[in-house]
């Protein structure tokens, strides 16, 4: 069977369209992948609570990873978040379970902002919902932790954290 030049050349640009596609989805799966400078690093400082509440001191340590990036809360918790095939949007590793009492974690890149979200369902079907939002602010970030639980209305934590060390 002997191929022509017209029929190549129609196929040829298939591919080339198919490739260019294939690129275009492959950029808007990772888009925000690259986490903005100014949220990276070790941050610490004190929030404070709603009237009648204490607040306290609070660290994260934000980084890149090769497909994503991490938190971590010392001294106990850390989450690893990649690409959820939409644009700045992030999701863990694994197949969390809220139900069974497992924190399920998401988070989206707003700009300049990151926002991590938490999730519990606890052994009486009630909900606890965080947001962590992360703000650049000069060297600094802005800090502010939303919860809402079981239906009430949403109690609120503010703070500076001061980056430090490396």
């Amino acid at each position: 069977m002997t191929v022509s030049r017209r029929h190549i050349l129609p196929l040829l640009g298939l591919i080339g369209a198919g490739l260019c596609s294939l690129a275009a989805w492959h950029g808007l799966a990772n888009a925000g992948v690259g986490l903005p400078d100014a949220l990276r690093g070790k941050f610490r400082g004190t929030i404070t609570g709603p009237v009648g509440t204490s607040g306290g001191d609070f660290t994260v340590v934000i980084e890149r990873t090769d497909d994503g990036f991490a938190v971590r809360w010392p001294p106990r918790q850390a989450v690893t978040f990649r690409a959820a095939g939409r644009p700045g949007v992030f999701r863990t590793d694994g197949n969390t379970n809220p139900i069974t009492g497992e924190t399920a974690y998401w988070a989206r890149i707003d700009g300049s902002t990151l926002i991590v979200y938490s999730m519990q369902i606890d052994e009486h079907g009630g909900y606890d919902i965080h947001n962590y939002i992360y703000a650049p602010a000069g060297d600094a970030i802005d800090l502010i932790i939303r919860r809402i639980r079981g239906g009430a209305g949403p109690v609120e934590s503010r703070g500076r954290l001061e980056k430090y060390g490396r």
